[in-house]
């Protein structure tokens, strides 16, 4: 092997670099032997690999080229290694942080619309007993009214289910400090059936007592009564079945 295909074959940069295998090392020192000129492109390596091993901060190992290379060369692996390694981990390390976010803003809003079906399905539920309510043939309509047009009020009234609604469509606004309530009248008694919200247009639930013979509305103190005040009644309606 010529010169020009010697240093072509990349042998001195193995031998320099410690990889050279024994008869690659027997070869280079034949060429250097046969062609002195190569020392001066086996200087140039060394000190570039020297330069570098320098920069890295690799130290140099008292020991003969090839040992001295190849433990270079072993360190700059390793410190590679544990670069890679190290960004490596950071990437997927980050990588997960932001998969368990992701993971939790999907179970936040999965349980979101859990949440809101259960609402809606509610809703419709409420909707379709409200409903039911008002066609039940036993759900008897009372219109309230009282000695002016001031005063008028609609109560759905269902003994069988226990259940009964009020709104009001016309009734003059309760002092301050004072509110409307409702009384039924059983067997002579005017008995508590709920406050009054003032409300208009709006469905309210009041208590459905049996055997009440009529339903009256008041103006009570603030809170209700314990006893209705007979000369601030309303409107009342007979409850005839």
């Amino acid at each position: 092997m010529d010169k020009k295909s010697f240093l072509a074959s990349g042998l001195l940069k193995k031998y320099v670099l410690g990889l050279a295998t024994p008869e690659e090392c027997e070869e280079v020192i034949s060429h250097l032997k046969k062609y002195p000129e190569l020392k001066s492109h086996l200087t140039t390596l060394e000190s570039g690999i020297s330069d570098y091993a320098a920069k890295q901060g690799i130290p140099e190992l008292p020991a003969s080229r090839p040992a001295r290379a190849t433990a270079g060369i072993g360190v700059l692996i390793i410190g590679l290694f544990f670069l890679a390694s190290t960004v490596a981990a950071g990437v997927f390390y980050n990588q997960g942080k932001v998969a368990r976010k992701n993971y939790a803003n999907a179970i936040a809003g999965l349980e979101a619309c859990r949440q809101q079906l259960v609402e809606e399905q509610s809703v419709r539920e409420s909707l379709k007993n409200f409903q039911a309510f008002f066609n039940d043939t036993a759900s008897l309509p009372l219109t309230l009214v009282g000695k002016t047009d001031e005063t008028r009020i609609l109560i759905y009234w269902n003994e069988m289910k226990g259940e009964a609604r009020l709104k009001l469509l016309r009734l003059p606004n309760p002092p301050e400090k004072m509110q409307y309530q409702a009384w039924a009248d059983i067997a002579g008694e005017m008995v508590s059936i709920g406050l009054v919200q003032y409300h208009f247009g709006e469905w309210q639930d009041i208590a459905c007592l049996k055997n009440a013979k009529s339903v009256n509305i008041t103006l009570e103190p603030e809170g209700g009564s314990q006893q209705p005040s007979v000369d601030y009644l309303f409107a009342n309606a007979e409850i005839r079945k």
